[in-house]
C-alpha cells in the first residue's frame, strides 16, 4: 500500500494536508453551542480546505435561511451538497469561485468530496441538538438509533453487541434466536476443522431486531441510559486506541480529547472503569510506565488535566510526547496540591508558575536530523575520553538546527511571555527518581527574555541546545555509572518556565526561593527525624540553594 502513495507530488499531498486540517476547523466550528455561529464560522473556514484560498465563497442555505461569511454574489463556477436531516433535505452547502479570478478555478474531485463530507457533519450535528431539545430526550431512545443507523454502523454495532449481553442475561433463549436469524448458529459449540469467514452483520436488521425486544423487557429510560453509556465507552475506546498508537500526532490526540470532553459533557451515566483505563492510558503515554506513579498518578489527575498539559507539550509530529520525570513530578504536584485546596483554604496562596514541556525524546529527533547519531556511544567511553570530548560535543550540539516543529512553537511561546524572564530546565526520563535524582547534573539557565524577537528566540534556542548538551557531561556520565544506569536510553525532557519574582533596580528576582526533600539525609540533632524532611532557603534566586552555597536548612 505505501509503493501506491510513492509517485504522489509533494503539491497533491499539501492540498490533501489542508484538506485535513480544514476538517478539524470544521469540528471545532460544530462544537459552538449556537448552530448559527457554527454555520457561519463553516463558511470562513471551510475556503482555506480548497486549492485557491482567495477566490473560494463558502454559502450554506439552511431551513430558509442563509448563512456566508463573504457577500452572496452569482458564480458560474459552484458545487453544491446536500444537507440531507432524518432522510429529508434541508437545505445545501455551496462553495463557488469568483468569475473574475482566471487562475485555479476548476474544483478538484477531492474538493467535492470534502464538501460532501462537510455536508454530512452539519447534517449529523443539527440532529443530534435537536434530538435533545425534544423535550423529555430519555424517551428518544429510537431517535438515537435511527441516527446511528444512517452515520455509524460501527457505533451502533457496538450498541447492539452490549445490548445483547443485556437482554440474554435474563432471556438465554433470546441468544439463540438472534443467532438463528442472523445464520450464526453454524459458529456454536466445538467444531474441528476450519469454518468460512462469518457472513458480513446486517447491523440494521439487527438493531430492529434487538430493540423491538428490548422494549418489551425495558424501560424507555432504562434503554436510553445504557445507550447514552455504551456510546460513551465507544467513544472512550476510540480515544484510547488514538493514545496507544506511537505514531499519533500529539496534536491529534489534544483535539480528540477537546471532541471527547465536549461530547461526554452532558452525560451522566458515565462509567468509572472505562473512565479509569482512559486516565491510565494517558498516563503511561505521557508522563510515566512505571506501575507505582500509575497508580498515584490517576488518583490526581483528569481527562481536563491531559487536555491543558497537552496544549503546553512542544514535539513534533513523531514524537510521543512524554515529558520527562522533573516535569512529570511538577505536574502531578500541582494536581496533588489541587485536590488540597477544598480541605485547606490555605493552599489557594499556592501560585502555578507558567509552563511549557519539550517532550523528551526531541534530543533523540535531534540527534538523527543532524547526524549525531554516533554521540549515542559516549556515554560507554572511559570517562577521561569523556571529558576531553565533552567541550566538542558541546560545539557539535549548539550548532545543531531543532525540529521546524518544535521552532514554530518556541516563537509563539515568545508572543504569549513577552519581556518576562525564563528559566530553562532539564527534564530527563531519569530524573527526579527515588534513587537517581540527579540534582545539579544537568543544566538550568536563566534568560533575560529582552531584545528583539528574533534576539529572544536565538537566546531560547541556544538555551535550549546547552541543556541538552548537558546529558552528555562527565558528571552526569558518572553519576549514572555508579547507579548501573548507563544502559538505559535516556532522553531529555525541557521545562520553559517564566521567573517569578518583580523589578529591583535593573535587577529581576524573587525575594526567596529553594529547594525541599521529603527525607533529611543530614540530621544535625538527634530530634530531628529522617522523615521531617529538609527544606534549603536562599534569598533571590534558587541556584545556591541547589549548590549548597551560603543556604539556610531547616527540618
Amino acid at each position: 500500500m505505501i509503493h501506491d502513495y510513492q509517485d504522489l507530488s509533494v503539491e497533491f499531498l499539501k492540498e490533501r494536508a489542508k484538506e485535513l486540517e480544514c476538517l478539524y476547523l470544521v469540528d471545532e466550528a460544530l462544537t459552538k453551542d449556537s448552530i448559527e455561529d457554527s454555520l457561519v464560522n463553516i463558511t470562513k473556514v471551510l475556503p482555506y480546505g480548497f486549492c485557491n484560498v482567495q477566490a473560494c465563497v463558502v454559502s450554506i442555505f439552511m431551513d430558509d435561511k442563509t448563512y456566508s461569511f463573504k457577500p452572496i454574489k452569482t458564480y458560474s463556477n459552484e458545487i453544491h451538497s446536500s444537507i440531507i436531516i432524518n432522510h429529508k433535505v434541508r437545505g445545501f452547502i455551496k462553495a463557488a469561485y469568483n468569475e473574475k479570478d482566471e487562475s485555479g478555478t476548476e474544483f478538484l474531485i477531492q474538493e467535492e468530496k470534502l464538501l460532501n463530507t462537510v455536508a454530512n457533519k452539519i447534517a449529523q450535528t443539527i440532529y443530534q441538538k435537536e434530538i435533545l431539545e425534544q423535550g423529555d430526550s430519555r424517551s428518544n431512545w429510537e431517535a438515537i438509533i435511527t441516527l446511528l443507523e444512517s452515520t455509524d454502523h460501527s457505533m451502533l454495532q457496538h450498541v447492539c453487541g452490549k445490548m445483547l449481553t443485556v437482554l440474554a442475561k435474563d432471556n438465554h433463549d433470546l441468544a439463540e434466536d438472534i443467532f438463528t436469524q442472523m445464520n450464526w448458529t453454524r459458529y456454536q459449540g466445538e467444531i474441528n476443522f476450519p469454518l468460512e469467514r462469518l457472513p458480513s452483520v446486517d447491523v440494521i436488521t439487527l438493531s430492529r431486531n434487538l430493540f423491538d425486544i428490548a422494549r418489551t423487557c425495558l424501560s424507555d429510560a432504562q434503554i436510553f441510559d445504557y445507550i447514552n453509556l455504551w456510546i460513551y465507552q465507544g467513544k472512550t475506546y476510540q480515544l484510547i486506541k488514538l493514545v496507544d498508537r506511537k505514531d499519533s500526532d500529539v496534536k491529534d490526540i489534544s483535539k480528540a480529547l477537546v471532541q471527547y470532553l465536549k461530547a461526554v459533557k452532558t452525560n451522566q451515566t458515565l462509567n468509572k472503569t472505562t473512565q479509569r483505563w482512559l486516565i491510565v492510558e494517558l498516563v503511561r503515554r505521557f508522563l510515566t510506565d512505571n506501575p507505582i506513579l500509575i497508580e498515584n498518578a490517576r488518583k490526581y489527575v483528569t481527562v481536563e488535566d491531559f487536555r491543558i498539559l497537552l496544549s503546553t507539550i512542544i514535539c513534533s509530529p513523531k514524537s510521543t510526547g512524554r515529558i520527562g520525570g522533573k516535569a512529570r513530578g511538577f505536574f502531578l504536584a500541582n494536581k496533588i496540591i489541587e485536590s488540597y485546596i477544598k480541605k485547606d483554604p490555605e493552599f489557594n496562596n499556592i501560585k502555578t508558575l507558567k509552563t511549557w514541556f519539550i517532550s523528551a525524546d526531541e534530543l533523540e529527533n535531534l540527534l538523527h536530523d543532524n547526524y549525531l547519531d554516533e554521540l549515542n556511544e559516549h556515554k560507554y567511553r572511559d570517562i577521561l575520553e569523556v571529558r576531553i570530548s565533552y567541550p566538542k560535543i558541546i560545539h557539535s550540539i549548539k550548532n545543531s538546527r531543532l525540529s521546524p516543529y518544535v521552532m514554530n512553537e518556541l516563537s509563539q511561546l515568545l508572543d504569549v511571555c513577552d519581556n518576562k524572564p525564563l528559566i530553562i530546565r532539564s527534564s530527563s526520563l531519569l530524573e527526579d527518581q527515588k534513587d537517581s535524582a540527579f540534582s545539579g547534573k544537568y543544566r538550568s539557565l536563566f534568560l533575560t527574555n529582552t531584545g528583539t524577537k528574533a534576539e529572544r528566540l536565538q537566546s531560547l534556542v541556544d538555551g535550549i541546545l546547552e541543556v541538552y548538551a548537558s546529558m552528555f557531561s562527565p558528571d552526569s556520565i558518572q553519576y549514572r555509572k555508579e547507579r548501573n544506569l548507563l544502559d538505559y536510553s535516556e532522553q531529555m525532557g525541557i521545562m520553559i518556565q517564566e521567573v517569578v519574582g518583580r523589578n529591583v533596580g535593573p535587577y529581576y528576582f524573587p525575594l526567596f526561593a529553594g529547594v525541599a526533600f521529603s527525607n533529611n539525609e543530614f540530621r544535625w540533632s538527634p530530634r530531628i527525624k529522617r522523615e521531617d524532611g529538609l527544606l534549603r532557603m536562599v534569598v533571590g534566586l534558587g541556584t545556591r540553594a541547589v549548590d549548597r552555597v551560603g543556604a539556610t536548612s531547616l527540618s
